[in-house]
């Protein structure tokens, strides 16, 4: 039988570790804050972001932002991992190493645009923007399996 070397086994374990702390930072974001439905009236959307909008942007940094590096590090420790099994020359490894790149990419923005929902509903009162931001975050335009097309996206369609 085949003994693992130091890198597989440094590999491995960097797999295991990057996606527990990705399972616990995503579990423990859901818990920090639970931001109002978009249906809510804007008075009350107003004051849940003015007297919860640090709380709403660590739950934004934990769901988004740190679940989103860990996943780079899972992804980069699995791509090494499939590097060494396949060769050298692996196309399944940099297509994995480009999908998480992409997707980590995604998801940071994902943080960084809840922060600016949250400082914009929290600082102005202009409820054009306000409904906007919401309805963008919550139902993005190119999610063709939804039946309900949001109002700002309809423009896009038409």
């Amino acid at each position: 039988m085949k003994e693992k070397t130091e890198s597989e086994t440094r590999d491995h374990r960097w797999i295991a570790i990057s996606g527990l702390l990705f399972v616990a930072a995503w579990v423990a974001g859901l818990f920090v804050a639970s931001p109002p439905a978009v249906t809510t009236p804007m008075a009350n959307l107003i004051a849940y972001y003015e007297a919860n909008r640090q709380m709403v942007m660590v739950q934004a940094y934990l769901t988004n932002g740190l679940t989103g590096i860990l996943l780079m590090v899972f992804v980069a420790a699995l791509q090494s991992a499939l590097r060494r099994a396949e060769g050298e020359s692996s196309t399944l490894s940099n297509l994995l190493l480009v999908a998480g790149t992409v997707v980590t990419s995604l998801s940071c923005l994902e943080a960084l645009f809840v922060e600016v929902v949250a400082n914009h509903i929290a600082t102005t009162h202009d409820a054009a923007v306000i409904w906007t931001l919401l309805e963008l975050n919550a139902r993005p335009c190119w999610n063709s399996m939804r039946r309900s097309t949001p109002s700002s996206c309809r423009s896009l369609a038409s």
